[in-house]
């Protein structure tokens, strides 16, 4: 192996380390949106695929089509996303109904598996 050159776990710890950064920053951009228009506009705006914060906006995206959370989201991403379904239905983006269910979903997801 040439000095130059990272190992796997090296590279492994470099992409978790800008994975974080990502998160920091995206984060406060989901903790401001308080309506769809907002959220259209963050989507426009989302970085290419491949890219540390691109799965941020895809399950962002994905969590708007079904208010459930994706599969890959972590537990931040799931917390963030009980925070705006509570956002959307005060400011009466989303229905009660609907609201609800997708709170049910977050928290029993935000517990782990029974």
């Amino acid at each position: 192996m040439f000095p130059s050159q990272k190992t796997t776990m090296e590279l492994n710890v470099d992409w978790m380390a800008l994975e974080r950064h990502a998160w920091a920053k995206f984060h406060p951009k989901v903790a401001a949106l308080q309506s769809m228009v907002d959220v259209q506009k963050l989507l426009a705006d989302a970085p290419p695929v491949g890219s540390p914060s691109s799965h941020f906006y895809a399950n962002l995206a994905e969590f708007l089509l079904t208010y459930r959370a994706p599969k890959t989201a972590g537990a931040d991403e799931r917390e963030t996303y009980i925070q705006l379904v509570e956002r959307f239905q005060a400011s009466g983006t989303l229905d009660t109904g609907t609201a609800m269910a997708s709170l049910a979903a977050l928290r029993g997801l935000a517990e782990g598996p029974a």
